[in-house]
């Protein structure tokens, strides 16, 4: 059970970055797939319902905004509040991340950073309320992200040579890319063909996405060679 704790199925500590290629890809893909929706999620009044229509709970706007006359500020505010809370809460995930990844290990914080991007999406599901996704999207997503790039980067360095680190990296970076190619059109189809229809079935599928970065990283994910050693 221990040497499961530890290296996963593999059974064997990590020397390369294949399947923390795949790992962080899964976990980029999982929280980019939600963007789409994102804009009607941040609309949503606090308390209200959002399913089985998310537009149900939108604020209420004036006649002016109605008519195309005006723009309804709505969600902006709660969006750039978010995002704001959000760097904070990052600023101060990223060294408590990194001493914690030295000294417990890269893959307790890989994990614990996939179960926290999923808590917000598990609330979701549950309440179908954006007065539970904002404070836990501020207080777990911008950590879960931060504390996913700090450990993944110092894995990186574990297992790869010195002359090869820029290289490997440089690969890491594409997690993002293939995260935007794959999940923006994907939570794109899911958005225009459930927001108006039924919007649990869609917070569903979001947190069954974000449940399988756990699961890959739970069972396939190794810890790194270097630190075993070391």
């Amino acid at each position: 059970v221990s040497r499961f704790l530890r290296y996963g199925v593999t059974g064997e500590p990590a020397r390369g970055i294949v399947v923390l290629f795949v790992a962080v890809t899964i976990f980029r893909l999982a929280t980019i797939i939600t963007v789409p929706i994102t804009p009607s999620i941040m609309k949503s009044r606090f308390h209200h319902s959002m399913c089985p229509n998310i537009t149900a709970a939108h604020s209420p706007v004036p006649a002016a905004v109605a008519s195309g006359e005006a723009t309804s500020s709505a969600g902006y505010e709660v969006q750039a509040a978010k995002d704001s809370s959000s760097g904070i809460v990052g600023a101060a995930v990223a060294p408590a991340a990194g001493y914690l990844s030295d000294r417990w290990g890269r893959r307790p914080i890989l994990i614990a950073s996939s179960v926290a991007m999923a808590l917000p999406f598990f609330a979701l599901t549950l309440t179908c309320d954006t007065a539970w996704f904002v404070p836990l999207s501020v207080a777990f997503g911008a950590s879960a992200d931060v504390a996913m790039t700090v450990a993944s980067s110092a894995y990186v360095a574990d297992v790869t040579p010195k002359a090869e680190r820029a290289e490997k990296y440089g690969a890491m970076l594409l997690t993002v890319t293939v995260g935007v190619l794959l999940g923006v059109p994907l939570g794109g189809h899911l958005a225009h063909h459930m927001e108006h229809t039924d919007s649990a079935v869609l917070f569903r599928i979001f947190a069954v996405v974000a449940a399988l970065p756990i699961a890959f990283t739970v069972l396939f994910l190794p810890e790194s060679a270097r630190l075993e050693q070391e």
